[in-house]
């Protein structure tokens, strides 16, 4: 199919593969949600945004049995513990109890701040202030710390002249670094438009020094993840690239899932339906809470010419372990902070169709290849309004007990310990398209 049968295929395909700064997920799903709504506004048609990829994909099963959702019973509300970290819209907010259905935060920042992730122990969270240049560019020019608790904010880096910073942005497990990504233009964009980045480097700062390095020839990167002792550093480097490993003592790095996939990737693609001998991405990645396990989001083209993601758990040599469900656009990743536990979502954000596919909420076990159902919205419509069904955002609890899941208007808290036991408790912290789910933090 050409760009002019399916443009907005297209439009995902450069944003995935550019030589451009890659948006992380969180970052692309915002970025195409934007453009869709603009486009219902000048056109007066239906967005489309990354769900336009569903006009020539069928969504492949895999051959093992699936579970049906676990029936839920009542039980007694128990206040949960933590607090959720919400962007309702030009502010983030601190919501301190997902128990009830009406909640009332308090407001820690407000302006052109995006928050990313908090520290381990949830005091901290990272994030950049951005600016429109007088070039015509808006660009993240500073990392800041905001308090948790009382929103100080603090100054982490500023970048240099031709620099910018980007997502996504992870603390090693002692809070002591974070790793992220920093762009680099052959002219200063705050005077002139720079187009395509020159470079894009992973880097990791010491949170206590702002002491950085930055690895220049590990380049490009689409997402990075750093492992908990903060001595390595997943980086998805794009279609030529793969997976790789980097050492951050010595700065070496490794493939972990080579360009296209190893053989056992590819086997467990071809048998899913998938074309091998098409260009394969690799999205997504990240370890897990033992750091034995991780986890890649396999971009792949089926015969019909559609796209669809698969998402894959390897182990630390790079063997594939267990393979989830496909879905027609990239979804919702995230492992327990507790135990090896994958969750991961299902389901087309957009455009409004009643007759779609549910969206679903998946747990996927390396150690038993077991791939549970946790969550269906079977039972509402597939279309935007009170109460929509769709997955925008996952975010366990700090102790792995509970996952909260982010929706366009609501979010929904599933025990995860006993699943069975209750139904999922209703918040609605946030409305709107720009409403996001950013972290769940102690205290």
């Amino acid at each position: 199919m050409s760009e002019h049968q399916d443009p907005e295929g297209a439009e995902v395909r450069r944003l995935l593969e550019g030589p451009t700064l890659g948006p992380d997920l969180g970052d692309l799903h915002r970025r195409l949600r934007r453009r869709e709504a603009g486009r219902r506004w000048a056109a007066g048609a239906v967005g489309l945004a990354i769900g336009c990829l569903a006009v020539v994909v069928a969504i492949v099963a895999l051959e093992r049995p699936t579970s049906a959702p676990r029936q839920a019973s009542a039980t007694t509300v128990e206040p949960l513990d933590g607090r959720l970290l919400v962007r309702p819209g030009p502010e983030i907010v601190a919501v301190p109890d997902a128990s009830v259905g009406g909640v009332v935060g308090s407001s820690l920042v407000e302006g052109s701040i995006t928050g990313y992730m908090a520290s381990p122990d949830g005091s901290t969270l990272v994030g950049t202030l951005e600016r429109r240049e007088a070039s015509g560019i808006t660009r993240q020019h500073r990392i800041v710390l905001i308090d948790t608790t009382t929103g100080e904010t603090s100054t982490l880096l500023n970048a240099g002249p031709m620099e910018g910073f980007a997502g996504p942005f992870d603390w090693s497990g002692d809070g002591r670094r974070i790793a992220f990504r920093r762009a680099t233009w052959s002219v200063d964009p705050t005077k002139r438009f720079p187009g395509e980045p020159e470079r894009q480097s992973p880097c990791v700062v010491l949170v206590a020094t702002g002491a950085t390095e930055c690895f220049e020839d590990v380049s490009p990167v689409f997402g990075l993840d750093l492992a908990s002792d903060g001595t390595s550093l997943l980086v998805d480097g794009g279609l030529r690239a793969g997976v790789r490993m980097l050492d951050i003592n010595t700065g070496a790095a490794t493939d972990l899932v080579p360009p296209g996939g190893s053989r056992e990737v590819r086997d467990a693609l071809s048998e899913l339906g998938f074309l091998i001998d098409r260009p394969i991405q690799f999205l997504g990645s990240s370890w897990s809470a033992s750091g034995a396990f991780v986890s890649t989001v396999a971009r792949a083209e089926e015969s019909d010419g559609g796209l669809s993601f698969v998402p894959m758990v390897v182990n630390r040599d790079g063997q594939l372990v267990t393979v989830g469900q496909p879905n027609v656009e990239l979804g919702q990743y995230a492992w327990s902070p507790s135990k090896d536990i994958l969750a991961y979502s299902t389901g087309l954000v957009g455009p409004d169709d009643p007759s779609a596919p549910p969206h679903e909420v998946r747990s996927l076990d390396p150690l038993t290849e077991a791939d549970e159902l946790i969550l269906s919205t079977d039972d509402t419509a597939n279309v935007r309004g009170s109460s929509d069904p769709f997955i925008l955002s996952l975010v366990w609890s700090p102790e792995g007990a509970w996952l909260a899941v982010g929706g366009r208007d609501e979010v929904r808290i599933v025990d995860m310990v006993n699943t069975g036991d209750s139904s999922p408790r209703v918040m609605r912290p946030y409305e709107g398209e720009e409403g996001r789910l950013i972290d769940w933090v102690a205290g």
